[in-house]
């Protein structure tokens, strides 16, 4: 039986377990059953967040055996697990599924280095990214070698499929943390013709920026409020000021709506849309090509069903549910292969 941590309450929808069933293997899921998404919108309840991290991965660690192998979604709690695993003298592998550690500023970066090498450079330690292009990145940051780390592309995580419906209602943008709301901001100053809904976490929000009079500005709604904004929206943009893989999320279930979606252009982001094909990507902090892009794209009816259509294809050719779980599994197999 393979075990796997998740960072929320566990309503028994997760998807990778009946991905594993259809292999044949059988999957524990350790949850927070006291999830309160307050833990993560609010600044000083992170501490909070940390401490079910921490007890999460103790849990997995004592209802495990020496030598299996826990995968974990989020990527604190495998370092939460690498060091229980140090203070305990317990042998697990651990396999900690798409590590996005952002660049903070060189305090920030040291102390990060500090505390996570010790446990990446582990022997039974594994990471999956979300491009081959990170691998080199992380590698060198981290001090740690190449070999331990796999490529894994993010899957949708949802199978309702949304028909297109063509509109000209407003621009959609949203998200959690690494949004470019500054060059998304610029370029409505410079559509003033056309309306922005914009949903943001407040506690990443920069409140000293101006915002456009054409910019309708929400901020820590929950998931279905988020969903029904996007779902009404005309075009999806995802701004980033990150290379790092970030609006993944955003993306998949923008393309099982059948939406439109222009974005940053990054390694991960390239995964899923090919600019002029699957959608449009302008280079970070290029305010002028994000307008035009959206001039572009709002009221052409064509090209907007060419886009949705050909993004949407796409993810279920290459991300499916079925395809991803199918990917760990090979990533499990070859450590188990590494490693023993």
């Amino acid at each position: 039986m393979r075990k796997i941590l998740v960072d929320w309450k566990d309503d028994g929808t997760f998807f990778l377990k009946y991905e594993f069933l259809k292999l044949g293997k059988t999957l524990k899921i350790f949850d927070i059953p006291n999830y309160d998404i307050n833990d993560r919108i609010k600044k000083y309840r992170i501490i909070f967040l940390y401490c079910k991290y921490m007890k999460l991965a103790f849990d997995a660690l004592m209802n495990s055996k020496n030598g299996e192998l826990i995968i974990c979604w989020n990527f604190t709690t495998s370092i939460a697990l690498g060091y229980l695993c140090k203070i305990f003298r317990k042998q697990r592998k651990i396999l900690a599924l798409n590590i996005i550690a952002n660049k903070r500023g060189k305090m920030l970066d040291m102390f990060r280095r500090i505390v996570f090498s010790p446990i990446m450079r582990m022997d039974n330690y594994f990471i999956t990214v979300n491009s081959e292009q990170y691998i080199e990145d992380y590698a060198n940051r981290f001090k740690i070698s190449k070999t331990k780390l796999f490529v894994l592309n993010d899957p949708v995580q949802s199978k309702e499929i949304i028909d297109y419906k063509f509109t000209q209602s407003y621009i959609f943008a949203g998200g959690e943390a690494k949004r470019d709301w500054e060059t998304l901001f610029n370029a409505a100053y410079l559509v003033p013709e056309i309306k922005f809904i914009c949903i943001a976490r407040r506690k990443y929000f920069n409140f000293k920026r101006a915002i456009p009079s054409n910019i309708e500005l929400l901020f820590d709604t929950d998931n279905k409020t988020f969903y029904k904004y996007m779902e009404a929206s005309s075009i999806v943009v995802i701004p980033l000021k990150t290379e790092l893989p970030s609006g993944l999320i955003i993306l998949l279930r923008a393309s099982l709506m059948n939406k439109p979606v222009i974005a940053t252009k990054t390694p991960a982001i390239s995964n899923y849309i090919t600019n002029g094909k699957s959608g449009l990507l302008y280079e970070r902090n290029n305010a002028i090509e994000l307008a035009n892009a959206i001039k572009k794209l709002y009221s052409d009816e064509i090209l907007q069903r060419k886009y949705s259509s050909n993004l949407l294809n796409h993810i279920l050719n290459n991300h499916s549910q079925t395809q991803y779980a199918s990917s760990i599994m090979k990533i499990i197999e070859e450590i188990e292969y590494k490693v023993n």
